[in-house]
C-alpha cells in the first residue's frame, strides 16, 4: 500500500508539468493548484496575448507547473505574455494543426528546444514546408531569449505532424516527425534525439 501511494504522489506532481493550456484566441486553462498539485476543475487563464487557429504548445516549469513559455507557430512568449527576445517571425504559421512543441533541453537546465512544423495550410505565408528548430535560454536578468532559431532539421517537405516522449534512458527526449513524397505515396517517421 506504502508503494501505491508513493507512486500515485508521484505521478500527480508529475502532472503538473502539463497541466497548463494556452490556445484560440486569448484562451488558457490550467489544472496546476499553484502548490505543485492538480486541481478537480481547471481554472481559466486570463490575459495571454495568443491568436491562432490551430495549434499551439505550452512548457511548465517540471517541478512545480508554473507556465514558464508558451508559442504558436509564428511567436514564443514567456508564461507572463511577454514576447521572447527574437522570439517572433519564426518559421511557424497559425494553421498549423501542431503549431509547436516545447523539449526541455536536459543537458543545460536553463534552456528548451522549439520545434516548429510547417504549416502546410499557408506555405505561401510562411515560406517554408520545413520542421524547424529553436532554442531559447534563460538570462541572468530573468529573460528568456531565442538563442538559436529557425534550423531547417530536413530538407525534405513536413507534415504538420510532430511528437515527443522521454527517452529510455531518461537523458533526453525523442521527437518524432513525419515526411510525406506524395509523388510515390510514400510516408517515412524521423526521430531525432535531444
Amino acid at each position: 500500500i506504502v508503494v501505491f501511494l508513493l507512486i500515485s504522489l508521484s505521478a500527480a506532481h508529475a502532472q503538473t508539468e502539463y497541466a497548463t493550456w494556452v490556445f484560440g484566441t486569448n484562451a488558457g486553462l490550467t489544472f496546476n493548484n499553484g502548490s505543485g498539485g492538480i486541481l478537480d476543475t481547471p481554472r481559466v487563464i486570463l490575459n495571454l496575448p495568443i491568436d491562432t487557429r490551430e495549434g499551439s504548445s505550452t512548457y511548465s516549469h517540471p517541478c512545480v507547473g508554473s507556465l514558464t513559455l508558451y508559442a504558436m507557430g509564428e511567436t514564443a512568449f514567456d508564461g507572463t505574455g511577454r514576447v521572447l527576445d527574437n522570439g517572433t517571425v519564426l518559421s511557424g504559421g497559425s494553421s498549423s494543426s501542431q503549431g509547436a512543441l516545447w523539449v526541455r533541453d536536459v543537458s543545460r537546465p536553463l534552456s528548451v528546444y522549439l520545434f516548429i512544423p510547417p504549416d502546410m495550410t499557408d506555405v505561401s505565408a510562411t515560406g517554408t514546408q520545413h520542421y524547424t528548430l529553436n532554442r531559447a535560454e534563460l538570462g541572468a536578468a530573468g529573460r528568456w531569449t531565442m538563442v538559436e532559431r529557425d534550423i531547417v532539421l530536413d530538407p525534405r517537405p513536413g507534415s504538420e505532424r510532430i511528437a515527443a516522449a522521454h527517452d529510455a534512458a531518461g537523458t533526453g527526449y525523442w521527437v518524432v516527425t513525419q515526411y510525406t513524397d506524395s509523388a510515390v505515396r510514400n510516408i517515412e517517421f524521423v526521430a531525432y534525439h535531444v
